[in-house]
């Protein structure tokens, strides 16, 4: 899943429970019916907990926009319609067409040229770590940078900035599947599942809040440069 910083909403979707499947409707298609209630509709998604699923299930199904296999996690989605973990994060997408940006795969290329050079010679990555450790100035979300800097050597003079990765070709959006994820947070204990609605530690992933994203499925084949 790589984010548009954009969210579909209870009142963006319906599930179809005999193909498994979230439905995106096409909500300028659906109020452009003139059969369709509009008063009502605005009416209702004034109230806590609004969902299409619940209020215009029917008038949903006759709009969709496109179809997000989700044989593994709709259930659970079901669970959290009309609550805040309801909400699906949005694929990132050119004209509606998903796509995997250039600057996410060059990251990724990156990511797998560090993780083989480590591998070779893992003492002078393993020796900035332990430098890091007793840097008490040392923040965590930088942890690791300089440490891999010590591998592949200062970004502004990598090899790694003249490379150039074009963004990938795009793909139906019908093609998309719903994913599910939850927050796995360091402690000073160890590691703990994170409530992210009261912001509080859990010890059992299944008490975790579900983050639910569409995702390209693993296997696709995309094009680029």
């Amino acid at each position: 899943h790589i984010g548009s910083g954009q969210k579909l909403l209870p009142a963006d979707y319906i599930l179809d429970s005999e193909t498994q499947e979230v439905i995106r409707v096409d909500l300028n298609a659906l109020f452009s019916d003139r059969s369709f209630p509009v008063g009502r509709f605005i009416a209702a998604i004034k109230e806590p907990g609004f969902s299409l699923q619940r209020k215009f299930y029917q008038s949903g199904c006759m709009y969709p926009l496109y179809r997000l296999a989700a044989a593994e996690t709709l259930n659970e989605l079901n669970q959290h319609i009309g609550r805040p973990a309801g909400a699906i994060l949005e694929h990132i997408k050119e004209a509606g067409q998903p796509y995997l940006p250039g600057s996410s795969l060059k990251g990724a290329l990156r990511s797998l040229v560090v993780r083989y050079l480590i591998a070779q010679n893992p003492d002078p990555y393993e020796k900035r770590l332990r430098q890091n450790l007793q840097d008490k100035r040392s923040r965590k979300e930088f942890f690791s940078t300089s440490a891999e800097e010590g591998v592949v050597g200062n970004p502004n003079f990598s090899l790694f900035k003249s490379l150039q990765v074009s963004d990938s070709s795009t793909l139906n959006p019908n093609q998309l599947q719903l994913g599910c994820t939850r927050v796995l947070s360091l402690t000073r204990r160890g590691f703990c599942w994170k409530d992210l609605g009261q912001n509080t530690n859990v010890d059992r992933p299944e008490m975790a809040t579900p983050i639910f994203f569409e995702a390209i499925p693993a296997g696709t084949t995309l094009t680029g440069t």
